[in-house]
Formats: structure tokens, sequence, C-alpha cells
């Protein structure tokens, strides 16, 4: 980063991110690069849900789902601590899709520290169509994550029509709006939040159905035929020589 980026921000003509937040990051980092950034969004399919319909449930009772590698800055230590606050008042599993980058021992041992070893399953990396009939049947999708890009897990979640929960952080906000619950993964508190978000949303159908409902309103804002016509545009006016 420090041998390469300054010089490749300088040397291109254009910058393309996908968040306004990652854009504002890339201003603060290399001021002289900040006027010529665009933000050209990710999108996701929106015929994931239709594709999902037909796939059975892959657990044997309710569960709460997380996607994502087995990371620091994915912050599943607090995920976990909030379940094992969660598990005495609810029947579930905890389900943790992702490869694992080095945490899984620490993670293991946290589980079995706070006996819930038996609730909670390392999924590892799975086939497509795995993961979306685990997203298909999860009673809540949770995206605990410290630091992003872009909020892709909740997209994919509001793509099968699931309630999403998800740290406050800039870039998740940015994407689902109103459309998610929110706990603060900063703060002294971020466990216990997390947990007494989780268990309200466990306990009110109708809230989930709504998050659900409103998630699947705000996917429809992020469409890859929509990226995708305007990057061609962006190389046009590139290739015509027009200011960009």
């Amino acid at each position: 980063m420090r041998l390469f980026m300054r010089r490749s921000l300088e040397n291109a003509d254009v910058i393309v991110t996908v968040s306004d937040w990652s854009a504002a990051r890339i201003g603060r980092a290399y001021p002289d690069a900040a006027g010529k950034v665009t933000v050209i969004p990710n999108a996701v399919d929106h015929d994931m849900a239709v594709i999902s319909e037909d796939l059975a449930s892959p657990a044997a009772g309710p569960y709460v789902l997380t996607v994502g590698h087995l990371e620091p800055r994915k912050n599943l230590g607090t995920l976990i601590g909030a379940f094992a606050r969660v598990a005495p008042s609810w029947p579930g599993r905890l389900i943790i899709v992702g490869k694992d980058l080095g945490e899984l021992p620490r993670l293991r041992r946290l589980a079995a520290g706070l006996g819930i070893s038996d609730r909670v399953d390392f999924a590892g990396m799975l086939p497509d169509r795995e993961v979306s009939a685990l997203y298909r049947w999860a009673e809540v999708l949770v995206v605990p994550s410290l630091y992003e890009g872009f909020g892709m897990t909740l997209l994919e979640g509001f793509a099968h029509s699931r309630p999403v929960l998800a740290s406050g952080i800039p870039p998740h906000v940015e994407v689902a709006g109103e459309a998610a619950a929110w706990f603060d993964p900063f703060v002294d508190g971020a466990e216990e939040q997390l947990a007494t978000e989780l268990i309200e949303l466990l306990g009110d159908e109708d809230r989930r159905s709504s998050l659900a409902a409103a998630g699947a309103r705000r996917m429809l804002r992020f469409d890859w035929n929509e990226s995708a016509a305007q990057l061609r545009d962006l190389y046009l006016r590139m290739s015509r020589g027009e200011s960009i």
C-alpha cells in the first residue's frame, strides 16, 4: 500500500469505488486524488430468493446466521458472546459460514468457555446453493463487522427476504438505511446491546417480517445492470476525453 497506492492513484484518470464512505476515506488519505473518485455501488442478484424457494432447511431447528470469513474485523467474538446471553432463553443455534483466516481456534475456545460449544456451528466454506439455503431459513441474519467497504452481506440477506441485524458502521447504514436493526460495535456494552436487539427480534415475528419486507424493497436500489451501465458510461466518457 505504501509503495504503490499513492502512485497508482496519481496515475489513474478515474478512481472507482463502491460506497460514499470509501470515497470519503480515499479523499482523506489521498487529498490529491479526491477529485477523481467516482462511486459505482456493488449490487446483488435479485433472483436469489426465487432460487432458494425450493431449498429445504439445512438445520433441524431454528438458527441465527452470520456469513463472513473468520478474521478479527468480522467481530465474531462479540457475536458469540452475545449469543451466549441469548441461548438460555432461545432454543436455536448460531451458524457461522466462512473461511477460517486464523480466528477459528480462538472462537472455538470462546464458545467452549461460555458453555455454548454445542450451540455454535462453524460451517466453513460452502457451495453457493448451501449458503443460499442457510440464508433462506435463518431466523435473523447478523452482520457484526467492525470494518467493511460495502454492506454486501446485508444485501444478500435482503435478497433472501431475511431480517438483518447489523453493526451500525457507515457502509452498512449507507446500504441498508432503515431496513435493518442496528447495534453499536464500538461501545463498551456492545455485546449486551447486540444480545438485547437479537432477543427482541427473535421474540417479535411481526418486526422480523417488517424488516424483511423493508430489506426486499431496499435491495431494489442496488442493481448489477445499473452499476454496469454506470461503469460503461464512465469508460465511454473517458474514451471521448470528456471531463469526469
